[in-house]
């Protein structure tokens, strides 16, 4: 039996964060708002984002932030981790806040290996890759990239020395 048969015929792409890093920034803002440094039960962190509970697309975006390493689990729930507190503290553009942003991007796997290898690649040979060497769905393959590229827009740009305070009154 098959793997989609299995699952009542859906196919499953690898993990991957599914939002880019530009919005897990915001939504680890959100909490930052409501919550500090405090570890809180997931249900809490879905409402800071706007979730009425615990639903499937806030535990998306709970595994996202894991991914980028803007949150961590505990015993008592999840937090911002000092990465996290970096991005959002620190002055945009500073070495701080730059270092932590490249790391946030560079800390999914499947992301830094797309940055390795596929770096100036189309985004249909980044999907026959993902599609064919990583048994990716077509739709997944889609998403993967869409998150991937609004990461890297972001990570490049700071690797470029400027930050969005720059970028805004221009």
């Amino acid at each position: 039996m098959t793997a989609s048969a299995r699952s009542g015929g859906k196919e499953r792409s690898p993990n991957y964060p599914s939002i880019g890093l530009p919005a897990a920034i915001d939504d680890a803002r959100e909490l930052w708002n409501r919550e500090k440094r405090t570890a809180v039960p997931p249900d809490v962190a879905a409402k800071a984002w706007g979730y009425k509970s615990l639903s499937g697309p806030a535990r998306t975006t709970i595994a996202a932030l894991r991914q980028y390493g803007l949150i961590e689990s505990s015993t008592d729930g999840i937090s911002l981790t000092s990465l996290a507190v970096d991005i959002l503290v620190q002055i945009e553009g500073s070495t701080a806040w730059t270092s932590a942003v490249k790391a946030a991007a560079e800390s999914p796997d499947l992301f830094r290996e797309l940055n390795q290898t596929h770096t100036n690649a189309s985004d249909e040979a980044i999907k026959a890759y993902l599609i064919s060497r990583k048994r990716f769905s077509v739709d997944g393959a889609s998403r993967c990239i869409k998150s991937f590229r609004e990461t890297m827009a972001l990570a490049n740009r700071v690797v470029g020395g400027y930050g969005k305070a720059e970028t805004d009154s221009t």
